[in-house]
């Protein structure tokens, strides 16, 4: 037991005044002679013991009467946490509301935003209004990071909505400590209330600190089963006008609840493509295929539903991918034409085939194509190099066949300053090549079946190409002597494809092998700019964007497809790519266009994270055990079931009070007191 007025316990001197009356008896007794001296002393030895008897009582009620009063001005609590407060002045408290989608769900008192929302009225109606408050939800909005008075703090209370923001526990907990951190305030507290799911509640990783009172107030929603359309994406990268395209569905299930025969729709562009049927046992995950035709050129919104309540927020999903007609690929040779590429592509409508002389180059194109083959040039001038190296940063694909007679050392000049490993000396032997990097998106979906002696090109002359210890190329086919033949490294935003020997007859016969066909085919397929089909929102991510050639006067837009909300991204770039950056202002999952100038140049897609479709929850016991095990002895866990929170919070500040309790006890011994006094003969 503490007190929260000690000072008062000086008054328990008192009690010495009524032991001094006590020990000094000031009244007379007359004498009284009588004939039979025997009996009257009888009765005068149990007269004076009756009367000590009474003194003595009357003298122990008189003294618990006088500490029972001064204990009640000593204000007397017993403490409930380390932390409790023994002053009324001075408090600031910061009140996080979880508000993201998990706080829809339904609980004994209504939905969980709605009995948060009154638990932190409660909250604010066990401190004073003079005190200082902060509202604090998943946005972080600029309004809350700022203390207002209880009025205000009420009323920012009923504006909270739910939002599809999420965010970890330690994240909130420090925005909350960064802001009290700067207060004058005698006595901080932080407060917690959220149905604390185990996807976001990471207490483990706090550190304690003494300074500072965290309550958590955990609130429990009834039972709810839910699937989730968790993540979608397509076999192949490439995704050609005409072509079958095949799209990979996951979905889980994080109930205990079986379902069985739940459709899955598609819709490309707000048609119905595919839909088929799918039984879940209770969690696990599953992956579904949707296969689907795409026969326009173009960029496609696509949308997954299944129907699933009564969570709902994550039945839908979002994706935005372009559809090309063709892909441009440039051949930048020393003057001759390659017939064997020539023959290729200039002819198949799949590719924009197009070739430059090295002495004829307009640099200002390069941009225009996803692929450049760099075929036989002798050698790499300053200028080449420097327009090559950004092309390649930027996100391009670069394939060099060199020439028997090139300049080794300007090749490894230019090589090394995109940090792609350099050619080597020419060795002229006569060599099968061996091996294929079946595993490597290059040769998936080339061959239906491996035959066991694969008739492969054979090799006159080929550069050697060893590579360094700092680079992590591809060895994508190798020769007899184990000497690769076609390697792929990244550089920047883009790769670069080296061939060991030149597209020559004199060096081998791969221009006429059947592998060369597939191996150049899926280079140029390969080369399109690997673009995301979703992000999430709440995410500041950047988005990947070259902008178009509109001018750099025209404004860049974000727009929601079906709907007029649009703003204007942040933009950043560096010198290997350019990007759009969000910052937060897209709040609705759904379908959006990028437009450049007048042009629409791109589609997004935004979803709502999925971390919150998992509704497991931590138990108050189980919060506790945690902030335990983490030694994090200044959290403290309100269980509000059956108590009114604005009493728990005063008993948790202030400890269970005791002074109406001594005041009660006074009153009982001078009563007792009163009674002896009258009826006590």
């Amino acid at each position: 037991m503490q007190f929260v007025h000690p000072y008062f316990l000086t008054g328990l001197t008192a009690i010495a005044i009524p032991v001094i009356i006590h020990l000094f008896n000031f009244r007379k007794y007359k004498r009284v002679l009588f004939t039979n001296v025997s009996f009257i002393k009888d009765i005068q030895l149990q007269t004076r013991k009756q009367s000590r008897l009474k003194h003595l009582i009357i003298l122990a009620l008189r003294i618990l009467a006088i500490i029972a009063l001064v204990t009640a001005f000593a204000q007397p609590f017993i403490p409930l946490t380390e932390q409790t407060k023994t002053s009324e002045a001075g408090n600031a408290l910061s009140i996080y509301l979880d508000n993201s989608f998990s706080m829809e769900a339904q609980s004994g008192f209504g939905p969980l935003i709605e009995e948060g929302r009154k638990k932190a009225s409660e909250i604010a109606a066990a401190y004073k209004a003079s005190d200082k408050y902060q509202l604090l939800t998943n946005d972080f909005e600029g309004l809350h990071q700022r203390l207002v008075t209880r009025e205000e703090f009420l009323q920012m209370l009923e504006r909270v909505n739910v939002s599809a923001s999420v965010r970890k526990t330690s994240e909130i907990i420090t925005r909350q400590k960064d802001l009290l951190a700067s207060l004058p305030a005698k006595n901080k507290s932080i407060y917690l209330i959220s149905d604390f799911q185990k996807s976001s509640t990471d207490l483990a990783s706090l550190e304690y600190d003494s300074s500072i009172q965290i309550v958590l107030v955990p609130l429990k929603a009834n039972p709810s089963p839910n699937i989730t359309i968790d993540s979608c994406w397509f076999t192949s990268p490439v995704h050609q006008a005409g072509k079958t395209v095949t799209l990979k569905v996951r979905v889980n299930n994080v109930s205990d609840q079986q379902y069985e025969k739940v459709p899955l729709k598609l819709l490309i562009n707000s048609n119905q493509k595919a839909v088929t049927t799918f039984d879940l046992p209770p969690f696990s995950s599953q992956e579904l295929t949707l296969a689907y035709n795409d026969m326009e050129a173009g960029i496609r919104y696509g949308r997954l539903e299944i129907a699933d309540n009564p969570i709902i927020y994550d039945d839908a999903f979002f994706f935005a991918y372009n559809v090309t007609a063709n892909i441009p690929v440039l051949v930048i040779d020393n003057g001759i034409p390659n017939v064997f590429l020539a023959s290729l592509m200039k002819n198949d409508s799949s590719f924009r085939y197009q070739r430059q002389s090295e002495q004829n180059l307009d640099y200002a194109s390069f941009s225009n194509f996803d692929l450049i083959i760099l075929d036989a040039v002798p050698s790499i001038s300053s200028g080449l190099a420097q327009e090559l190296n950004r092309f390649v940063s930027k996100g391009g694909s670069l394939l060099i066949a060199p020439s028997l007679s090139m300049d080794v050392d300007s090749y490894n000049s230019f090589l090394g300053q995109m940090g792609v490993s350099p050619y080597g000396p020419l060795k002229k032997m006569k060599q099968k090549v061996t091996t294929l990097a079946l595993q490597h998106p290059l040769f998936q979906d080339v061959f239906d079946a491996i035959p066991e002696k694969m008739d492969l090109p054979v090799v006159f002359s080929a550069f050697e190409m060893n590579g360094t210890s700092r680079t992590n190329r591809d060895v994508l086919i190798s020769m007899q002597s184990n000497a690769p033949f076609l390697i792929t490294q990244a550089s920047g935003q883009g790769k670069v494809y080296m061939l060991a020997s030149p597209l020559d007859l004199a060096a081998s016969n791969f221009p006429q092998h059947a592998l060369f066909v597939p191996v150049i085919y899926k280079i140029a397929l390969l080369s399109k700019p690997d673009v995301r089909l979703y992000y999430a929102v709440g995410l500041d991510e950047r988005i990947a964007y070259n902008k178009a050639a509109n001018g750099d006067d025209q404004v860049i837009k974000i727009k929601q497809r079906d709907a007029s909300f649009e703003f204007i991204p942040g933009q950043s770039s560096d010198a290997a790519s350019s990007g759009l950056m969000v910052q937060d202002q897209i709040k609705e999952a759904g379908l959006y266009q990028i437009i450049d100038g007048d042009s629409v140049t791109a589609g997004l897609a935004f979803n709502y994270q999925r971390s919150e479709s998992d509704v497991s929850a931590y138990t108050p016991a189980e919060l506790k055990e945690m902030s335990a095990k983490a030694g994090l002895k200044n959290i403290s866990v309100l269980e509000t079931s059956t108590k009114n929170l604005t009493e728990a919070i005063q008993e948790l500040h202030a400890g269970i009070r005791l002074w109406k309790l001594f005041i009660i006890f006074a009153l009982v011994f001078l009563a007792a007191e009163i009674l002896i006094l009258r009826f006590w003969k």
